[in-house]
C-alpha cells in the first residue's frame, strides 16, 4: 500500500509539474538524455526513471498508469525494447532518429538497439577511440582503422542482435521461447561455433530451429529490401548493421582488440549533445511529445 501511495504521490506532482515527463530505463541514459536536450529545454522536458526500475516493462507499464490522467507523460525507450513491444519492422526500416507506434502511445522509441549505437554512430566514435592513445602512439592507429574494426565486429553483434529480434518477436506473439545465452557473442569462439550454440539452447527448449531461423531470415530480408529501395553505399549499410547490433556487445568487442581499459563513453556522450545530432534529436522529441 505504501508502494502504491508513492506511485500516486509521483503522478500527481507530475500531473501538475507542467512539462513533458520523458520516462527512462536508467539514470545513466536519464542523464544522456538531459545532456542532448539541454538546459534550454528545462522548461519543456523532464527525463525521469520509474520507481524500482528494472527494465522496458517497468517504463511502459509506468507510462499506461499515469497516461490515463496526464497526457505529458512518455516513455522513451531503445530499439531492443521496440523489438519486443512492437515486433521487429518498425525498427529495421526506421529512416529517423526516432520512431512512434500507434498501437503504443506515449511510447518513442530510439531507432538503434540501445544508446551504445548512438555513441558509435554520432559521437564521433572513431575519431575518440583513435586519438585515446599516449602522445608517443599518437600514429598507431587512425579514424579508418577503427572504423574497418567497427564494422567487422558489427558483422559479429548484428547476428546477436538479431537472435534476440527474432526471439522477442516470437515471445510477442504468445511462443514460450526464451533467450539463449547471448552472452557467448563475446567470447573468442567463432560466430559459427557460437550460432550452434544458440541452437541446441533453443531446440532444449523444444522448439524448431527452423521456426526462429525462419524470423531471422525474414529480418535480414527485410533490411535487404531497405537497402535495395534507397540504393544504400556500402556505408551506410554498414551504419545500418551499426545501428541494429547488440550496442553494448559491440563497443565492449572494439574495446577488448583496442584497449581493454579505455573509457570512451563520457567523450562520446558529451559529443552526442553537439549539432546536428542533438538539434535533431530536440526537433524530433518536440514533435512526437507536442512539447
Amino acid at each position: 500500500m505504501a508502494e502504491l501511495e508513492a506511485l500516486d504521490a509521483l503522478a500527481l506532482e507530475n500531473a501538475y509539474l507542467g512539462r513533458v515527463v520523458l520516462y527512462v530505463e536508467a539514470e545513466a541514459d536519464a542523464e544522456v538524455f538531459r545532456r542532448i536536450l539541454g538546459p534550454d529545454m528545462a522548461d519543456r522536458f523532464e527525463v525521469q526513471i520509474p520507481p524500482k526500475a528494472t527494465g522496458w516493462e517497468t517504463v511502459k507499464n509506468r507510462v499506461a498508469y499515469e497516461r490515463h490522467g496526464n497526457q505529458k507523460i512518455f516513455g522513451l525507450l531503445d530499439g531492443e525494447a521496440a523489438a519486443a513491444i512492437t515486433g521487429w519492422d518498425p525498427l529495421v526500416c526506421c529512416d529517423d532518429q526516432l520512431f512512434t507506434c500507434d498501437d503504443h502511445q506515449g511510447l518513442i522509441f530510439l531507432a538503434g538497439h540501445e544508446i551504445e549505437n548512438l555513441l558509435m554512430l554520432h559521437g564521433g566514435f572513431c575519431e575518440v577511440v583513435a586519438d585515446d592513445v599516449r602522445l608517443l602512439d599518437i600514429n598507431l592507429r587512425t579514424p579508418l582503422d577503427i572504423r574497418t574494426l567497427l564494422v567487422r565486429k558489427a558483422q559479429r553483434f548484428f547476428i546477436s542482435a538479431v537472435i534476440k529480434y527474432a526471439v522477442l518477436t516470437m515471445q510477442n506473439q504468445g511462443r514460450a521461447i526464451s533467450l539463449p545465452t547471448l552472452g557467448r557473442f563475446k567470447s573468442k569462439e567463432t560466430t559459427v561455433s557460437v550460432i550452434r550454440a544458440m541452437r541446441a539452447e533453443i531446440e532444449a527448449q523444444g522448439v524448431p530451429w527452423a521456426d526462429v531461423s525462419a524470423e531471422i531470415h525474414a529480418v535480414i530480408d527485410r533490411l535487404r529490401v531497405k537497402f535495395n529501395a534507397e540504393a544504400a553505399s556500402s556505408t551506410a549499410k554498414s551504419d545500418h548493421l551499426i545501428r541494429l547490433a547488440d550496442g553494448k556487445g559491440l563497443i565492449d568487442g572494439v574495446r577488448a582488440e583496442v584497449n581493454t581499459n579505455a573509457r570512451w563513453e563520457g567523450h562520446l556522450a558529451r559529443n552526442l549533445t553537439r549539432p546536428a545530432y542533438a538539434d535533431q534529436f530536440r526537433e524530433l522529441i518536440i514533435d512526437a511529445t507536442a512539447a
